[in-house]
């Protein structure tokens, strides 16, 4: 015979009947002190009579809109999870505020509702657990790299923060680290279950928890083709090596400068010889001039203008201290 689970009030008194301030000031009563349910000063206020559908293994801590479930693993109904698939090690602790907060445009649920865990519509919530599918459960988009990419079927231990606004600060520093520790004796580290973890595990920052690749026009004359796949989640850039790399490249623009430089020097001169040559024809020598016109301020004053220009724009970006320099130094990433 099956058990049925047990169902627990959500919140207890004051409920809904009980009139707030503000219904009391519209009623047009006097307010000579601050009743006990006004919800100043810390005092109670009237909240919704809800119902939470309490699994057998849980224990719940609640207060008024607010609590911690104790119990195994579960993201949903009551079967939903881990723990109702029987995994001996699935433990879960679960801190939520303001069950179904986003459901009706944010009225919440009605009175009476009987609700369990709603990761879509509860307001705030830090769920750790022994064991879990923890991308299912907040519906969390794919990324490379990822150990069993595309399946989420193979359950870990886990913690996942979630609500309209999360801040993490340190009065120092914050480190986001994956894979293993460093400095401990014993071997290399495994995962909850005994398994081998990465070496190096990736960190994803996702904007839009979208991470499918897209179909881009790069142009007709591209090497890849003129419509292309683009992954909309890309690695990150290494600063230093960054800077190595655009170094590089405003070398070889200076000595393509050096060549035009050359080039146009030799040209000049061979053009003034030939323009001064008594011997030469007036047509010859006027088009040699005519040449000069041009060489001298566009060949000659343009390169080394250029020149002066790369040198000032190395300074802004690629050196410490620039005005707008590219490398953050606060932000270190591997």
């Amino acid at each position: 015979m099956a058990i049925p689970p047990k169902e627990i009030n959500a919140y207890q008194p004051p409920n809904s009947a009980v009139p707030n301030l503000e219904d009391l000031i519209k009623q047009g009563m006097q307010i000579n002190a601050i009743p006990p349910n006004a919800g100043l000063v810390d005092s109670e206020t009237p909240v919704k009579n809800l119902t939470y559908k309490k699994a057998r293994n849980e224990k719940v801590i609640r207060k008024r809109g607010s609590y911690i479930v104790l119990g195994g693993d579960r993201t949903g109904t009551l079967v939903q999870g881990q723990g109702p698939k029987g995994y001996t090690k699935s433990s879960a602790i679960d801190i939520v505020v303001g069950r179904g907060a986003n459901l009706k445009k944010g009225l919440g649920p009605p009175n009476g509702t009987i609700a369990g865990p709603l990761f879509v519509s509860d307001a705030a919530r830090i769920y750790v657990s022994e064991s879990t599918n923890i991308d299912r459960a907040f519906g969390l988009a794919d990324v490379p790299g990822e150990a069993h990419r595309g399946k989420k079927t193979h359950p870990l231990s886990g913690i996942g923060i979630k609500a309209d606004n999360v801040r993490m600060i340190a009065r120092n520093n914050i480190k986001i680290v994956t894979g293993r520790n460093q400095g401990f004796t014993g071997g290399k580290e495994l995962n909850s279950l005994g398994g081998r973890s990465p070496q190096a595990g990736t960190i994803s920052l996702i904007g839009g928890n979208y991470t499918d690749a897209q179909a881009k026009f790069l142009g007709f004359f591209d090497p890849d083709g003129p419509i292309k796949s683009v992954p909309y989640l890309q690695p990150a850039i290494k600063g230093d090596n960054l800077i190595h790399c655009l170094n590089s490249l405003y070398q070889y623009v200076d000595q393509l400068e050096s060549v035009v430089w050359n080039l146009t020097l030799e040209a000049v001169g061979r053009h003034i010889t030939r323009g001064l040559d008594p011997m030469g024809s007036p047509t010859s020598r006027g088009a040699d001039l005519r040449s000069l016109s041009v060489e001298i301020p566009w060949g000659i004053m343009h390169a080394y203008d250029s020149w002066s220009w790369s040198i000032t724009q190395r300074q802004k970006y690629l050196e410490y201290g620039g005005d707008m320099h590219i490398r953050s130094a606060n932000v270190y990433l591997t």
